[in-house]
């Protein structure tokens, strides 16, 4: 996991973002782990851009400063 983990710190520090690999929902640690390490590190790095660009378009749609609420 710790691949993914430094994959994302890098996307952060290039997008200006502060995301976390953390569960979601009912999901537990075991399937967040699965689900991102089933993807190569390609496939996640684009994951986590398109997810960002997604979060771009939803801002601009209803407003600068909404973020998308997100599960603890």
């Amino acid at each position: 996991m710790a691949i993914y983990e430094n994959e994302l710190q890098k996307l952060n520090e290039e997008l200006g973002t502060d995301y976390q690999l953390s569960p979601t929902g009912d999901d537990t640690y075991e399937d967040m782990v699965a689900f991102y390490t089933s993807m190569t590190i390609e496939e996640f790095d684009t994951y986590i851009r398109e997810a960002h660009e997604k979060e771009i378009e939803f801002n601009k749609r209803v407003g600068e400063g909404v973020a998308i609420p997100v599960d603890d």
